[in-house]
């Protein structure tokens, strides 16, 4: 096991000029109290003030003035979050103390316009049609069932309403990347309206770190890495990629809209250059793309405020089994995920109630290739997991509104299924159970600047499907360093084994006045039956791999954000505004039997401060720096199949 130290101190700075020759609503709206703001995610139309836990809000006026490639970059550059990235367009979320994860079984979970985004890899997720971005910290199960054991990160789009407007945005730089953005939409007639969103970015050379980064590496560092010198090019890390965003609304009524969007992400010779900074230069090539549409009906009856949505989405990568012109896909995996979901928001005097039905569906299938036109087979068998959920969620305000109390409890129904597959030796298998999860918070107003908080709630991460039902055997063969390795492994699923589950507390203290603001939060969760791999099981056969509960963790941390307008001191016509977001986690350990140990791949200290400068017209600008600390990693040694 080794400890790599991953200080990192970035630089962004970024500006924007607008042409209008006065003040528009726009403008205005970008420098609006993000303490009014409505936070979708919390399925109780609750202002960001009424909330019960921490919530972060990316405003639009951030999201267009950072220098960001993707969403992943994007949370990288202007919050405390921990993002991983990975050479070959992935990345991946840490939310207080929950490793990051781009697979299946995340642990936060990912939307768009509140429902599944049809992907956990952050890099895919364009931010061209980004309107804000509410990230909710903590235990959300209750709302959003399985994988909400961090938190939940809902990405708002962009409205279509008002004048028909069309914005198109052009940039070159570095390393010959090339990007093109078109914007547009408005209203068509009273009741129709649309949005049209499209991207394209490229990068043709291979990204190069010089000798003057802010990369600074030890003798010892760049000999466990592989290189002695200090000018790096990272050979076959070039790529392109396409998003194309569609929304059309109509007004039925004054009481019934209608709402149906498309959205369309490409990413065409995406190049890995294998491990970081090519230490080991396994070069691999891949395309990716995902479809994603919904369809979503609102109507307004008294008190009432019902809504139902489907949703579809299908999310496909293609592996080639070299970077050659004569290559050919030897892996293709789909992950198709649909429902619906169905709710009904009562408001009473200044009280609200949201009851709801969600259904989701996700299967997982994938096929491999020896060659251009012989199957063989897969890594896994074809597997799908459904979830049927109700829930009632509730917020009560009391003493004229100084307290909001609110509460919660979901239950899941899920069902776990495994195809059969003859090149597999795997038969035709399923597992059934049962979640049920809760909430509870509250907020008080000790003065009109001054607030407390404070929630607790359970979530879980269900097993997938071969971890509960597997039972299959897979052989193998590769060559590394020039050295031919084969084997088989065999997989059995745990019919016994629990899903993951937490329970945590957050204590929180807000204040705001004028143009002075400050947030801390403190949290502890308590992680229990995390599910790893357990190779000492065997039978009549030879040994096998199976799962099991194991660890149980244990993190707690300080979340503080801070920030001052100075514009007061230029008779409000200039915005000079400091700030600084940070995430401590003090503690981040794991036990397992009497070994207690570290939390691998989480990092102990994140944080960004910066500057933003507006004259609130025309000129936008922001200055930003970011570190994050160090963390503890599993490193593999392939020779002797053995990590460390």
């Amino acid at each position: 096991m080794k400890t790599l130290l991953s200080a990192i101190c970035i630089i962004l700075i970024t500006s924007s000029a607008f042409a209008e020759n006065k003040k528009d609503d726009d403008n205005i709206k970008k420098h609006v109290n993000l303490q009014e703001v409505i936070i979708n995610a919390s399925r109780l139309g609750l202002k960001l003030k009424n909330m019960p836990g921490k919530v972060e809000i990316i405003p639009q006026r951030v999201i267009e003035n950072t220098s960001a490639n993707d969403l992943g970059d994007l949370l990288k550059k202007t919050t405390g979050i921990d993002i991983v990235e990975y050479p070959g367009m992935l990345s991946g979320i840490s939310l207080r103390g929950f490793s990051p994860k781009t697979g299946e079984n995340n642990y936060t979970v990912i939307l768009i316009d509140g429902v599944p985004a049809g992907t956990t890899n952050i890099a895919t997720i364009s931010l061209n049609n980004i309107e804000s971005i509410e990230i909710l910290k903590g235990p959300y199960s209750s709302l959003y069932g399985s994988q909400a054991m961090g938190g939940i990160i809902n990405i708002v789009t962009k409205k279509n309403t008002g004048d028909l407007q069309t914005n198109i945005a052009v940039a070159y730089g570095s390393f010959d990347k090339q990007s093109l953005n078109i914007n547009m939409g408005g209203n068509l007639t009273k009741k129709l309206s649309f949005r049209l969103a499209a991207q394209r970015e490229k990068q043709n050379t291979n990204y190069e770190i010089g000798e003057n980064s802010f990369l600074s590496l030890s003798k010892d560092e760049k000999t466990f890495l592989g290189f002695d010198k200090d000018d790096i090019n990272i050979t076959n890390s070039t790529y392109s990629k396409d998003n194309f965003d569609a929304k059309l609304n109509y007004n039925i009524s004054d009481a019934v809209t209608t709402s149906l969007s498309y959205s369309y992400f490409e990413g065409d010779d995406v190049r890995n250059p294998g491990s970081v900074l090519s230490a080991y230069p396994y070069l691999t090539i891949k395309d990716i793309n995902r479809h994603n549409t919904s369809f979503k009906i609102t109507a307004k009856k008294g008190n009432h405020h019902l809504s139902a949505t489907t949703f579809y989405s299908i999310d496909r990568s293609k592996d080639y089994n070299s970077i050659e012109k004569s290559k050919f896909v030897n892996l293709e995996k789909d992950y198709k995920v649909y429902g619906a979901q169905l709710n009904d928001l009562i408001s009473f005097n200044n009280h609200k109630i949201t009851i709801g039905i969600d259904y989701k569906k996700d299967d997982y299938t994938s096929k491999r290739w020896d060659d251009s036109n012989v199957p063989t087979s897969p890594y896994n068998p074809d597997y799908f997991n459904s979830k049927f959920a109700g829930y009632i969620q509730t917020n009560l305000n009391f003493m004229d509104n100084k307290l909001s109390v609110s509460g919660g409890v979901r239950g899941d129904i899920i069902k776990l299924e495994i195809a059969e597959d003859e090149l597999l030796a795997s038969d035709k298998q399923s597992e059934k159970y049962n979640e049920i999860n809760y909430n509870i918070g509250a907020r008080y107003d000790i003065t009109k600047e001054l607030s407390v908080y404070s929630s607790w709630g359970t979530a879980f991460l269900s097993p997938t499907a071969l971890q509960k039902a597997g039972a299959y055997e897979f052989s193998y063969t590769y060559f590394w360093d020039g050295v031919e390795y084969a084997g088989t492994n065999r997989y059995k699923g745990n019919t016994d084994l629990d899903p993951e589950t937490s329970k945590s507390l957050e204590l929180g203290i807000n204040y705001s006045k004028n143009n002075f603001s400050a947030n801390v939060s403190w949290f502890s969760t308590d992680y229990t039956n995390k599910i790893t791999d357990d190779k000492s099981k065997s039978d009549e056969f030879g040994p096998y791999i199976t799962y099991k509960n194991s660890e149980k963790a244990t993190m707690k941390g300080l979340e503080a954000e801070l920030s001052y307008d100075l514009k007061e001191f230029f008779d409000n016509n200039i915005s000079i505004e400091p700030y600084v977001k940070w995430s401590w986690l003090y503690e981040a350990t794991e036990k397992n039997g009497d070994v207690k140990s570290s939390l691998l791949y989480v990092k102990r200290h994140n944080g960004i401060f910066g500057m933003r400068i507006s004259d609130m017209d025309k000129f936008d600008s922001n200055i930003s720096f970011k570190y994050a600390g160090e963390r503890k990693e599993m490193d593999f040694d392939i020779n002797n199949n053995n990590p460390f």
